[in-house]
């Protein structure tokens, strides 16, 4: 199916949104409640089924291609050596703040800083491209633990041929699809000390999707919604993953150094 004419990034998005406010409509009967609703319907309205569809499956499509993998590919030989071909990717997580203790089960949002909060796992390529997400785990669920829900973990031979993997922090655990740091003692050992060097230079783009991400959308640094019940919880989750969506369109362009 395509598309007849070149269409923005706002115009893929808005019908996105539009498609999604109607199942959330039909699914639930609290949507309604969301003021902005009626604005995204408003502005949707125009736009044919078959083109809503297609814009749709157009956002849908976050898996990189074999040529922006290639590109990674050249990317990654000039930050460190031919022999790391095959990563394309890195995985990193961070914490949203709440403003309050939720009232639903609120020791489950208590992090590790002593704060409330969600968890959000980013899977991005060097050129800031997202890839895969997970968001909506509450703060007291270890990085590791929530990557496991996303896609990657759970089929990882549909992202990754027998040559290509995924780079991680110390943080998450060892796999032949995922490349990690090592710890100490063995950190210690100059080889992998020089291993843990390199592996730094291509990982640190996964720190820069991050920041990009936050300085983008305050939100993110904090969020300002009372969780009393599982409602609340999961609008929470469909708002940023809104913005998760956003981003992985808008954040193609390749970055060097």
């Amino acid at each position: 199916m395509s598309i007849s004419g070149p269409k923005s990034i706002e115009d893929y998005y808005l019908s996105y949104v539009g498609q999604m406010a109607h199942i959330w409509q039909f699914l639930s009967a609290e949507v309604p409640k969301l003021s902005q609703l009626d604005l995204v319907l408003t502005l949707y309205k125009g736009c044919s089924a078959r083109t809503v569809i297609a814009c749709t499956c157009h956002i849908f499509k976050a898996r990189p291609t074999m040529g922006e993998k290639e590109a990674t590919w050249d990317w990654v030989e000039d930050q460190s050596w031919q022999a790391w071909w095959g990563g394309y990717c890195m995985v990193d997580g961070t914490l949203v703040p709440l403003s309050d203790k939720p009232g639903l089960h609120g020791k489950a949002y208590f992090d590790w800083k002593s704060h409330y909060s969600l968890r959000l796992v980013v899977v991005s390529m060097p050129n800031l491209h997202i890839i895969d997400y997970v968001l909506g785990p509450t703060g007291s669920m270890h990085d590791s633990s929530s990557f496991e829900l996303s896609s990657i973990t759970q089929d990882p031979q549909a992202w990754f041929l027998g040559h290509e993997w995924i780079w991680a922090d110390s943080a998450y655990g060892v796999a032949p699809w995922c490349i990690v740091p090592y710890k100490q003692p063995f950190s210690l050992v100059e080889s992998n000390e020089k291993f843990n060097y390199y592996l730094s230079q291509i990982w640190i783009k996964s720190e820069h999707v991050m920041g990009m991400l936050k300085g983008c959308f305050s939100s993110l640094q904090g969020l300002h919604q009372q969780i009393t019940e599982l409602w609340d919880h999961l609008v929470l989750k469909w708002i940023e993953l809104e913005v998760k969506m956003m981003m992985s369109l808008q954040l193609g362009c390749y970055v060097k150094g």
